[in-house]
C-alpha cells in the first residue's frame, strides 16, 4: 500500500514535464498589451526536478507533503474500520458501514472545530460578516415591520 501510494504521489511530477513538453496555446499569451509574445519553451524533466527542488525549499511544501502522509493514514483507517467491527464484534455489513460512516464524520467534525481553533483570524472574520449580515438584515426587517404597525 505505501509503495503504491509513493508512485502515486510521483503523477504530479510525470504530469508536470508532460503537459509542460506539449506547451500550449494559453501559454503565449501575454498580459499587457506592450509587450511581445514569446513562444514556451519546452519543458524537460530537469527543469521539472529542478522546480521541484526550489519549492522543496519552502515550508509550505512540506507541510503539504505532511498533511498529504497525514491524511493517507487517516483514510486508509477508516477504510479498515468497517472489517475490524464485521471481523471482531460480528457485526452485520450494514452496521459496520455505519460505524465507519459515524467515525468519518466525527473526523470531519474535529477537524472542523481545530481550524476555527488553529486559525482564529480567519473564524474572527467569518463571525464578523455574519453578525454584520445578520444586523444588516436584522434592521432591514425591523423597520418594515415597524413601517407596517404604524400604517395599521
Amino acid at each position: 500500500v505505501f509503495r503504491a501510494s509513493s508512485a502515486v504521489q510521483l503523477i504530479p511530477l510525470l504530469m508536470l514535464t508532460y503537459f509542460g513538453k506539449r506547451g500550449g496555446k494559453s501559454s503565449n499569451k501575454t498580459l499587457n498589451a506592450d509587450e511581445e509574445s514569446t513562444p514556451a519553451s519546452k519543458s524537460t524533466l530537469k527543469d521539472s526536478l529542478a522546480i521541484l527542488f526550489q519549492q522543496s525549499r519552502t515550508i509550505e511544501f512540506w507541510l503539504h507533503l505532511i498533511s498529504r502522509s497525514i491524511i493517507m493514514i487517516l483514510v486508509s483507517f477508516l477504510l479498515f474500520i468497517p472489517s475490524y467491527m464485521a471481523q471482531c464484534y460480528e457485526m452485520s455489513s450494514a452496521s459496520s458501514a455505519r460505524v465507519g460512516s459515524m467515525f468519518a464524520l466525527g473526523c470531519l467534525l474535529s477537524v472542523s472545530t481545530l481550524a476555527e481553533t488553529t486559525y482564529p483570524s480567519i473564524a474572527a472574520a467569518t463571525t464578523a460578516e455574519k453578525n454584520s449580515n445578520n444586523h444588516a438584515g436584522g434592521s432591514k426587517s425591523m423597520s418594515s415591520s415597524s413601517s407596517s404597525s404604524l400604517s395599521r
